[in-house]
């Protein structure tokens, strides 16, 4: 049954004209009669009685206007819900973080994002790394920040930060005195690497940097989820950590950073689906530009606008 049967019988019901009903539904009085004739049909009985005298409905017909009056509101308040989530979702964007790395970001260049993006509801969202990257593939976030690079061809992404790795140390080690850490030294403590399992995408960097510099990492009979947790281990003597510039900001008492003596650069980036189109996350991903271009961060920010040739493929939707 269709929607505009009972509209036309709703207008007939509620004027007791053929002819008001007609002028109200904006079509003709022999289309119009058609229409109640057809409903009636499908229905099984009478549902209007008119003559020349008047218009009104048989008693089937007025059970049958009462509960079309029911139906018609709830598709009303169904269409009234679907344009408000809609309205909600275009002006809304959710980013994730790996748990226990929010502070930085949030405090140094999301704040400065939600400031900018006044119209915006940005919402955020820490969860393991893995677990990070299944929300943002099955969309339940829409740009997440990951170590890159991100070589996966679903996905786009901008480098928003550019550190070397450090080292972290047992402070009461002895190369602890040192101020730039030989690998040489550092590589008679077992390392604590990131678990493969909770964080591919940081474990896959660690190691393409251990394959670029032909290192063997000795290894310890630890794996953790966090990096709060590795720097915990590091603390109680297990051995050392590779971390960024902005991680040195949860270094327990027990443990210090030191600079190393090869090229360690890292790239943090915000990586989001190609098939994303989100004009409130694109709004958020030209202000982190800007914000990367213009602010003077509390970290080393590569100033560059590494990886804009793969946004040569993203369009913002009209």
């Amino acid at each position: 049954m269709h929607l505009r049967y009972i509209k036309f019988f709703m207008a007939v019901a509620e004027t007791k004209s053929f002819t008001q009903a007609a002028q109200k539904m904006n079509t003709a009085q022999p289309s119009l009669s058609r229409q109640i004739k057809k409903l009636e049909e499908i229905v099984g009985t009478a549902l209007v009685i008119r003559n020349t005298h008047e218009v009104r409905l048989t008693d089937a017909g007025q059970i049958f206007y009462e509960q079309s009056r029911s139906i018609l509101d709830q598709v009303d308040r169904a269409i009234s819900a679907a344009q408000n989530v809609a309205s909600k979702k275009a002006s809304s964007t959710t980013i994730g973080f790996v748990s226990g790395t929010e502070a930085p970001f949030l405090i140094d260049i999301f704040s400065d994002i939600v400031e900018r993006c006044k119209t915006l509801h940005i919402s955020f969202r820490g969860q393991r790394e893995r677990h990070l990257l299944e929300s943002l593939y099955e969309g339940d976030v829409d740009a997440a920040v990951l170590a890159g690079p991100i070589t996966d061809p679903d996905l786009l992404s901008q480098v928003i930060v550019s550190q070397p790795l450090l080292a972290a140390i047992p402070a009461n080690h002895p190369i602890a005195n040192e101020k730039i850490v030989s690998f040489t030294q550092l590589l008679s403590l077992p390392f604590v690497a990131p678990d493969p399992d909770f964080a591919p995408n940081y474990h896959a960097v660690i190691q393409s940097f251990a394959r670029r510099q032909q290192i063997t990492f000795l290894p310890t009979k630890t794996a953790c989820d966090s990096i709060l947790m590795r720097l915990q281990l590091v603390g109680s003597g297990v051995g050392f950590a590779l971390i960024t510039q902005y991680q040195t900001r949860f270094l327990p008492e027990k443990v210090v950073a030191r600079p190393l003596d090869l090229d360690t650069s890292f790239d943090l980036v915000l990586a989001w689906r190609k098939d994303n189109q989100s004009k409130a996350l694109w709004e958020v991903i030209e202000n982190i530009q800007t914000s990367l271009i213009d602010e003077d961060l509390d970290m080393k920010i590569d100033r560059h606008a590494s990886g804009l040739e793969e946004l040569a493929d993203f369009r913002l939707p009209l």
